[in-house]
């Protein structure tokens, strides 16, 4: 908590899906785009609202650390959460492969 770092407040959110003895688990992870120090990550079962808000919340190391802008996927799931008072302040940004991705297999439905 008390490890001082460069950063200018621009930080990558990463959500990757596994499978650990047969369950689901979450891995939630916030990078720093300015020296890759990995600010917060952690094991979830769940990967509703309130893990998604608490995970944030912690991020920010007790107000240390400033979240200015994110880049994330392209799920709805962090729309909701973002665009809430609590997170309005933070830029959001979207990666342009998952964008492309989901258009991708949009279109493939469509001609299917």
């Amino acid at each position: 908590m008390n490890t001082k770092f460069p950063f200018f407040g621009y930080f990558g959110f990463d959500e990757i899906h596994t499978k650990t003895n047969g369950e689901k688990t979450y891995i939630l992870s916030l990078v720093n785009f300015w020296d890759g120090f990995y600010v917060n990550a952690e094991f979830s079962p769940d990967r509703d609202t309130g893990t998604i808000k608490r995970f944030f919340s912690s991020s920010k190391r007790q107000g240390k650390i400033k979240l200015k802008g994110l880049m994330l996927n392209d799920s709805n799931i962090y729309r909701e959460i973002l665009n809430s008072r609590r997170f309005r302040y933070i830029k959001v940004h979207h990666s342009q492969t998952h964008s492309k991705k989901n258009l991708s297999e949009a279109n493939m439905k469509l001609l299917d």
